[in-house]
């Protein structure tokens, strides 16, 4: 049996840190950390919010953009829908 991920829309919280939105319990809901506790890591925290941000839109906007590229590809040309189909199969299956 597959395993759902937690629904969306997700949001940040403290910059790094990534939440469902419905989340009010400020953060027993933990979906991710994008500042792990490592002393190796040397990712500024500018990066490490930006990759948080990135992650969030790109979840967030996941479905919604696989959709409109399925609608989209019957309009396309053919070259417009081979790229179409690679991204649905990525998006699809990783």
């Amino acid at each position: 049996m597959k395993t759902e991920h937690t629904p969306l829309p997700w949001k940040r919280f403290n910059l790094t840190d990534i939440f469902p939105d419905d989340d009010d319990t400020y953060g027993t809901k933990h979906i991710a950390d994008c500042q792990p506790d490592n002393p190796n890591n040397r990712m500024e925290i500018h990066e490490q919010d930006a990759n948080a941000e990135f992650i969030i839109r790109a979840c967030n906007s996941y479905y919604d953009l696989l959709e409109a590229c399925k609608r989209a590809r019957a309009t396309c040309s053919p070259a417009s829908q081979q790229l179409c189909d690679a991204a649905i199969v990525k998006a699809e299956k990783g």
